[in-house]
């Protein structure tokens, strides 16, 4: 489940979701930001002359919000890449994609923290998810957990 903003656009108007996205985020709270526009010629209808709902298309790879793709630089990134595209049924996810800005949620996130968790043998807070919402930046933060968790067994020892 995704918020998705349905749009009608002039073809002067450039369709691109990522700048939307940043526009309406001058304005709006984090939790209320689209993550797909689905751009249309005109708005579906019923008879009535109301919205039909069910007409409306689903959301398509390109509708989505997202940065410029940028693959993995190591196998943290890659695995977690991996993870995060299947929780969110993408094809694939980016290092800078910001999770909560390609579809997800604070639900999905315990559910991809279950996944990451086993993949990876660790304890790791759900906290991580709204303090690191890229994989660029979760990848960072498990090494430095990771760094520190060390340290303090070589000082104990």
């Amino acid at each position: 489940t995704r918020l998705v903003a349905y749009v009608v656009a002039d073809q002067a108007e450039q369709a691109d979701p990522a700048a939307w996205r940043a526009w309406l985020a001058a304005t709006l709270p984090d939790y209320m930001l689209p993550a797909a526009f689905v751009v249309l010629d005109a708005f579906p209808l019923t008879p009535n002359g109301k919205l039909d709902r069910q007409a409306l298309p689903a959301p398509g790879q390109a509708d989505v919000a997202r940065e410029a793709f940028q693959s993995p630089s190591n196998a943290t990134e890659s695995l977690l890449a991996d993870i995060w595209a299947s929780g969110l049924q993408l094809e694939q996810v980016g290092i800078h994609d910001n999770f909560f800005a390609i579809g997800g949620h604070s639900v999905l996130a315990i559910t991809i923290l279950g996944k990451i968790r086993q993949a990876f043998d660790r304890q790791i807070p759900l906290q991580m998810f709204f303090d690191a919402p890229t994989i660029s930046q979760f990848a960072s933060m498990m090494m430095d957990q990771k760094k520190k968790r060390s340290s303090r067994l070589n000082w104990d020892e």
